[in-house]
């Protein structure tokens, strides 16, 4: 017995794929691919008042306008990590690299992370 598929290509999560006739449809009614069929939840409140943050200040990007945090795990939220922080213009000139710091980290809309209320914490 000789079985035919029928092969499309489809473009999906900015990839083109090579998939069976069957799979393109499921695609294209967004049922395999949940970055792009779930629109996001709208922020919960606790996301709206910012995330606890606790961490050590690994360099301070003045032209970026950001802090390179080496951060502890953020329950439900993220796993710890390094990454760069945009803050308010007067912190850069209060923190430098090596300090703890304590803060609330948020999301804007376009889902660039950036860090409120950073205190310079006392070793």
């Amino acid at each position: 017995m000789i079985k035919i598929i029928f092969l499309r290509a489809v473009r999906i999560c900015g990839f083109s794929l090579i998939v069976s006739s069957a799979i393109a449809t499921g695609l294209a009614a967004g049922k395999a691919c949940s970055c792009c069929a779930v629109a996001p939840a709208p922020p919960s409140a606790e996301a709206n008042r910012g995330h606890p943050l606790q961490g050590v200040v690994q360099s301070v990007l003045t032209e970026k306008q950001a802090l390179v945090v080496k951060h502890q795990e953020i329950p439900g939220v993220m796993r710890a990590m390094t990454m760069m922080l945009r803050v308010e213009r007067h912190v850069l000139i209060q923190v430098k690299a090596g300090d703890r710091i304590t803060a609330l980290l948020h999301r804007d809309d376009n889902g660039v992370w950036y860090l409120e209320d950073v205190m310079v914490q006392e070793n």
